[in-house]
């Protein structure tokens, strides 16, 4: 057959003092106290054992569930203290955010850049390649087909001064 667990509640209330005093509501007449709540908690399970007898293992030992009540002023502390780190952590990750987005930018604005320093390289090639097609084309037109430096202008779609540069650079 197993062993069954007793289970005792006890309730600390910091006293005028400042030490701990432990009750049980199972037993009211017994009490206990303590200089710091680990003094009264042990006290309290020394008097669960003298008044109760032995809980060894073959007993089943006990539980002692505790209802520790702090002052208002400490409660009022603790209820602060943790809307302020609450607070402190929702700011802490906006931080985050916005490092992470900040990061994200950057990294966006260094795409921008090399896509920008790409099409500038394409449009140089580009624009050298056409100067080398262009003055081939007005040569041909000149020099091959015999048109005039001003017909060439206006087939190619150039000024004739453009033309001019062409064919004497």
């Amino acid at each position: 057959m197993p062993a069954t667990r007793s289970t005792f509640t006890a309730t600390f209330e910091r006293s005028s003092s400042g030490s701990w005093v432990v009750a049980l509501v199972e037993e009211p007449n017994v009490h206990g106290y303590g200089e710091t709540l680990v003094e009264a908690r042990r006290n309290i399970r020394d008097a669960i054992t003298t008044l109760f007898g032995p809980f060894g293992a073959d007993a089943g030992g006990f539980d002692l569930v505790e209802d520790v009540r702090l002052p208002e002023a400490v409660l009022a502390m603790v209820a602060r203290a943790q809307s302020e780190r609450a607070l402190a952590n929702r700011q802490r990750e906006q931080g985050r955010v916005a490092v992470e987005e900040a990061h994200l930018a950057r990294q966006a604005a260094r795409e921008q850049d090399e896509a920008a320093r790409v099409a500038q390289q394409t449009a140089n090639a580009t624009s050298s390649e056409a100067i080398v097609t262009n003055r081939e084309a007005a040569r041909l037109l000149t020099e091959q087909c015999g048109f005039s430096r001003a017909e060439a202008a206006g087939l190619l779609g150039l000024s004739a001064e453009r033309v001019q540069r062409l064919l004497t650079g």
